[in-house]
């Protein structure tokens, strides 16, 4: 007997950031010790030339990837395609609701007496009518369990999708039987269980839709983290200060920060004092006084005076980097 394997978990791709089957994948690139999966080939194409980039590390690929993706979208209608999934989503939602609701208490009728036997003669025209009225939210808001549940059949997998199109499947059939042909089962068992697959695949829709606008705003906050990383570092090497792009700046380098600047990676002081603004990760409004020996944090903002700093954590390292990672790894955008 051929074993189905069901996956324990899902993954994110760091392009995109779709949810996504590691054994499904479109391909996938281990860097650092980590392994990536992607959606699709454009994915993992941006994320290997974000990867190849001198001094690039896995999470500034990541970065750098997502970033690239992230202006993409703002050029092509990415935006736009997914508010139409989404609204596509909440229609195949509604249309199973609206069904839904009248099956739902045409199947109560069996629970009161008094309808059941006036309407015992009509039970079997109340059954093919059932029967006609929720194929459509098979067809149509069920479709996308009904055709991941295939797939999935065909790679010797299972998910989700096989657990409610098996259920939503096998509960129209059996009550479709029961209806047409009462005789085929035995006394007492010809039930009819149209409104389990109705309400079913409405309320799976309906989480996958607000799953999706969740993700959307997820999307959005690690967009708004990204912008508030510094684009360029001065950085002092051989006494000759210059300015570098960010993923230029490696473990070990001098950077000057002037007022008004953003700090561009962690470090530790080594000169001068100022106040800077840490309320990027600390959510306070006063600024911090900094001195030589004191930790400084990539993305915060130096207010008053001039200092240098060591770097000391660049790339997936630093603090804000951290904060993406775990954005980008819970849907909800809560960490």
């Amino acid at each position: 007997m051929q074993t189905i394997k069901i996956p324990e978990t899902r993954v994110i791709d760091p392009v995109c950031g779709m949810t996504i089957d590691p054994e499904t994948a479109a391909g996938k690139i281990t860097q650092d010790g980590q392994t990536y999966y992607f959606c699709s080939p454009g994915c993992q194409a941006r994320f290997d030339a974000a990867a190849t980039a001198p001094h690039t590390h896995a999470a500034e690929a990541v970065t750098h990837a997502h970033a690239g993706a992230e202006r993409e979208a703002d050029n092509t209608p990415a935006e736009a395609a997914q508010e139409r999934a989404y609204r596509m989503m909440m229609a195949k939602f509604w249309f199973a609701a609206i069904v839904g609701i009248p099956v739902l208490l045409t199947m109560l009728i069996d629970v009161i007496p008094a309808l059941r036997e006036a309407l015992m003669p009509w039970h079997q025209v109340i059954g093919i009518a059932a029967a006609l009225l929720t194929f459509p939210v098979l067809v149509w808001s069920g479709s996308q369990f009904f055709i991941g549940a295939w797939n999935n059949f065909r790679n010797h997998n299972a998910n989700m999708d096989t657990l409610v199109a098996l259920g939503t499947g096998s509960a129209w059939l059996y009550s479709t039987l029961a209806a047409l042909w009462p005789g085929l089962f035995f006394a007492g068992t010809a039930g009819m269980y149209f409104d389990v697959a109705v309400i079913v695949i409405a309320l799976v829709v309906l989480g996958q839709a607000l799953e999706m606008r969740a993700k959307s705003r997820s999307s959005a906050a690690i967009q708004k983290l990204l912008d508030l990383q510094a684009k360029t570092a001065r950085v002092i090497r051989d006494g000759i200060e210059r300015d570098v792009p960010l993923d230029e700046v490696v473990v070990g380098d001098t950077v000057r920060v002037r007022p008004g600047e953003k700090v561009p990676v962690d470090g530790v002081v080594l000169s001068g004092d100022s106040a800077i603004d840490e309320s990027v990760v600390t959510g306070e409004s006063v600024p911090v006084d900094k001195r030589p020996g004191d930790q400084v944090i990539g993305a915060s903002v130096n207010t008053t005076g001039t200092f240098t700093f060591r770097a000391t954590n660049i790339g997936r390292d630093t603090v804000l980097a951290q904060i993406v990672q775990m954005v980008e790894r819970r849907p909800d955008g809560r960490v």
